[in-house]
């Protein structure tokens, strides 16, 4: 059977979690350790980089960022379980630095740009630590109001000159929740009219299991305007949320890790519908 070339667009801020889900990925469907919905059809050719990120995962050792500059794009021989569909899929395992260059300069390689042109699906990675809880603008307005009543009541000037310390605005120091919004409406303006699915991955999903809380709720609370947007749009775009934990728990817990028989028992996927150990979920999803 021939095998159709597929390419999901793989995106995300510095430390997201992007490598280390490619390394787990690879481990899952090069072991088969347990079953999965993407199987390998065959190997392919160049798998060095697979091989050593794969390596350090299973070591519980933290897999080498990507560097600016070293962007490559993995590619994988999969099919499914039932060998009804064989796919040639390619991700892009791109730098983090890339995207916030990308956000603050408004513009981006050409080869990036036929990627996105290119693509089936995107599959964006967030982590849960680079997101702040947001802040009403009234609550901001009453804390102002409230300082400014301090100050004038102690008697002293309350001229700009003396109470202005704000520092310039640059792009910069948007948060992360507007970069990750704004680089989604980048994508979107891009490819026009043409439907894309998208996926959502909360990496590092173990910080957050203690909450009882699905990953689309998640969302919704911590990054309500990325929620938002997604549900606009989610009749041309569809879009699910996964929760993932690649690793299984934190470093520091790397011995405990190491215990596991099957490594790839260690993953947690997590979706509004079920949790499992099988991180080709997500592909499957963007790939339908």
């Amino acid at each position: 059977m021939t095998a159709s070339a597929r390419e999901i667009l793989v995106m995300g801020l510095p430390k997201a979690g992007k490598t280390t889900f490619i390394a787990a990925l690879w481990h899952v469907i090069s072991t088969k350790e347990i079953p999965s919905e993407l199987q390998m059809a065959e190997l392919q050719p160049s798998r060095d980089h697979l091989n050593a990120i794969a390596k350090r995962w299973r070591e519980c050792v933290a897999v080498e960022r990507t560097i600016h500059g070293k962007d490559r794009k993995v590619s994988l021989n999969l099919q499914t379980a039932d060998g009804s569909k064989v796919f040639r899929l390619t991700l892009p395992d791109t730098s983090g630095e890339v995207f916030t260059r990308i956000f603050e300069n408004r513009r981006w390689a050409t080869s990036f740009g036929e990627t996105v042109d290119s693509s089936d699906a995107l599959i964006f990675f967030l982590h849960p630590d680079s997101l702040v809880v947001p802040q009403r603008i009234d609550d901001g307005v009453e804390e102002a109001v409230h300082v400014m009543e301090t100050v004038e009541s102690s008697g002293q000037e309350t001229s700009p000159q003396k109470t202005s310390n704000f520092v310039p605005w640059e792009a910069s120091r948007a948060s992360a929740q507007a970069k990750i919004l704004d680089l989604l409406q980048l994508v979107i303006r891009a490819r026009k009219s043409r439907a894309l699915r998208i996926v959502i991955i909360v990496s590092a999903w173990d910080l957050l299991k203690h909450k009882r809380i699905s990953p689309d709720k998640w969302l919704a609370e911590k990054a309500p305007l990325v929620w938002q947007f997604l549900n606009a749009n989610k009749e041309k775009r569809p879009y699910i949320v996964y929760g993932i934990s690649a690793q299984g728990d934190d470093y520091s817990k790397a011995n405990t890790l190491r215990e596991f028989i099957k490594p790839s028992e260690r993953i947690r996927v997590v979706s509004e519908q079920e949790s499992s150990s099988d991180i080709t979920k997500p592909l499957v999803w963007a790939l339908e």
